[in-house]
């Protein structure tokens, strides 16, 4: 993992670890000896909003497999998200299974994982938490826990709080009790998703916190902006715009939570800061392309990762150059030259269009600067053993058809036109 991450930070990347907690956590509670650390491990979510027992999961598995048109479990009924109208709780990546935020054991191990993963990754300055889709009816629905919050009167949101604040110190401890010499007494600073702007715990973050969101409300982004103070900032993943696991079919063949598929355009296009104040846009550190892997492995994780994760880090590396949907060509011509550049790399990717000279009318280009660019893109195609000379021949052919107003029929090579 250290060799992983200096080669990263070798080319300007810094690896980013997370421990999403305390949700999406099933695994904590898989050893026999350590299942009191988890809740509704085996369970499923249910037409109410809850995890149900095992003893329902075939009935409900057979009569509809996590739904993918439904919506996600949040962290309480009142902060559900409405994807759709249908109101049926299965989340695309199952199963259920939290941390038990009561467990004294749970908060031991936990403190453990911390500090083997911030020794493990030295050189990030952020530690990302997770935080997302934490539901409420798993933690009622379990007999241990409700009892502990009947004795002790407490409600969702008190061991919501608790939890989140035991965790951050527990992180502080790994960094001052960990072997990281250069941040001895100094921790990185926590990262969570935004549903932790829906449960109001946003306003207990420390200095140098970062949200990251994904839902795709601007108010919600806002009222982050507006409650927290400056050191405060945020990442921007919306599932509308960077999701890229989207319109591609689910593990039961049926349609994705959060259709349609992203293409590199509209992902190029979409604004990243679309609703953000002119005067708190410096807050915004950057953003994500999220790819979960549900249906994606290693024969395809690189034709959905590329070039549309590409064009979103095009646009945040230079945000206002191009902003017009009218330059959409100079855009593909670029993300072709990468892909291009990626496959000679033995890299795997779903390259845009780059046969421009041959399949465009002269009409759509507005002149012969762009012809050559396009032309480049088509010879990027040719083997490294051609000649400079060839290619500038084949450029030279179609600009000069291009200025006489003719192009090559489809398929067609530039190097007949005479």
């Amino acid at each position: 993992m250290i060799a992983l991450q200096a080669y990263g930070l070798a080319r300007g990347v810094t690896i980013v670890p997370e421990i999403d907690t305390p949700g999406h956590a099933r695994p904590f509670g898989l050893p026999p000896n350590l299942a009191e650390i988890t809740a509704c491990t085996d369970a499923y979510w249910g037409t109410s909003g809850c995890c149900v027992g095992k003893e329902n999961n075939r009935r409900l598995f057979q009569l509809s497999p996590w739904l993918s048109d439904s919506v996600r479990g949040s962290f309480s009924d009142r902060h559900r998200d409405t994807h759709t109208e249908n109101s049926v709780l299965f989340p695309p990546e199952p199963p259920c299974g939290q941390l038990n935020p009561v467990s004294d054991l749970m908060y031991s191990i936990l403190g453990d994982v911390l500090m083997d993963v911030a020794e493990a990754f030295p050189w990030s300055p952020y530690f990302h938490l997770g935080f997302d889709e934490v539901n409420e009816k798993c933690w009622t629905s379990d007999p241990h826990i409700a009892d502990y919050m009947r004795k002790n009167d407490l409600t969702f949101q008190d061991i919501l709080e608790t939890f989140f604040d035991r965790e951050r110190a527990l992180l502080h401890d790994a960094y001052n009790n960990s072997k990281i010499l250069s941040k001895k007494n100094a921790s990185a600073a926590a990262m969570y998703w935004d549903e932790v702007v829906t449960s109001g715990l946003h306003t207990r973050l420390e200095p140098g916190d970062v949200v990251q969101f994904w839902h795709s409300t601007t108010s919600l982004l806002q009222q982050y902006l507006r409650e927290t103070p400056p050191t405060n900032t945020a990442i921007i993943s919306t599932y509308t715009d960077y999701y890229l696991d989207c319109g591609s079919g689910n593990e039961f063949g049926q349609h994705t939570w959060c259709d349609p598929y992203k293409t590199w355009r509209s992902i190029f296009f979409s604004d990243p800061l679309q609703g953000v104040p002119v005067d708190e846009q410096h807050r915004i550190l950057g953003g994500e392309a999220a790819l979960w892997t549900e249906t994606a492995g290693p024969g395809s994780v690189g034709a959905k990762l590329f070039p549309r994760a590409t064009a979103y880090g095009a646009r945040l590396w230079n945000y206002n150059s191009t902003t017009s949907t009218d330059e959409w060509v100079d855009v593909e011509i670029d993300l072709g030259n990468k892909a291009i550049s990626m496959t000679e790399r033995g890299g795997d990717n779903k390259r845009p269009h780059t046969h421009f000279p041959l399949q465009i009318s002269p009409t759509n280009h507005r002149d012969r600067s762009q012809m050559v660019l396009m032309c480049r893109v088509k010879l990027s195609k040719v083997g490294v053993s051609e000649s400079i000379a060839w290619a500038s021949f084949v450029c030279r052919r179609v600009v000069r058809s291009h200025r006489a107003g003719v192009l090559p029929a489809r398929g067609q090579s530039p190097a007949v036109l005479q």
